[in-house]
């Protein structure tokens, strides 16, 4: 395969591991604009043998395609874990697996990095609000409930000295 069509087959960034959630949202809607997506959730089945050979060849296009998609847009450690699937749908139902394990470690770990992140002096505020609230939707992709006084909570709690006066304000009103 050439350069290019790798490009085209990369839409989005490659997953390296962290924020799960987010990246598998970015996939689902990008598959889904290329009328993949039923392909690799498992609703759209192969033609049965008996249909046209025109059919047969398309389908196959369209499931090398959605496969490729998927390889493409991860990292090398990542795509370790896919290396040895037969398709697309397999090879999303073990990165869910892998990723979205409600395990009681995971959980932790997310909660832990969720209440404890901090802003440094030099961060960009946008980025960190981002930070904090995609570390919320990832507890909620692991459905344990995040309240919206939780993420204002760690919000405020993890702003540099600098915002103190910001936080006396608010406390005030």
């Amino acid at each position: 395969m050439a350069s290019s069509d790798n490009e085209a087959l990369r839409v989005v960034d490659k997953f390296n591991g962290e924020n799960f959630s987010l990246w598998k949202f970015k996939m689902e809607m990008v598959l889904a604009s290329k009328d993949l997506w039923d392909i690799v959730d498992g609703s759209e089945e192969a033609p049965p043998s008996t249909a046209d050979a025109k059919d047969i060849k398309a389908f196959e296009r369209r499931v090398k395609t959605a496969f490729g998609m998927i390889v493409t847009n991860l990292v090398d450690k990542e795509m370790a874990h896919v290396k040895h699937c037969k398709g697309p749908a397999e090879a999303w139902k073990a990165l869910c697996n892998i990723h979205e394990t409600k395990s009681l470690s995971n959980i932790l770990f997310l909660r832990r990095k969720f209440f404890t992140i901090k802003m440094h002096e030099a961060d960009n505020m946008l980025d960190h609000i981002n930070k904090v609230k995609s570390l919320a939707d990832q507890l909620l992709c692991l459905e344990v409930p995040v309240k919206d006084e939780d993420v204002m909570m760690t919000l405020l709690e993890s702003l540099p000295p600098s915002y103190d006066h910001l936080i006396l304000k608010l406390e005030k009103s």
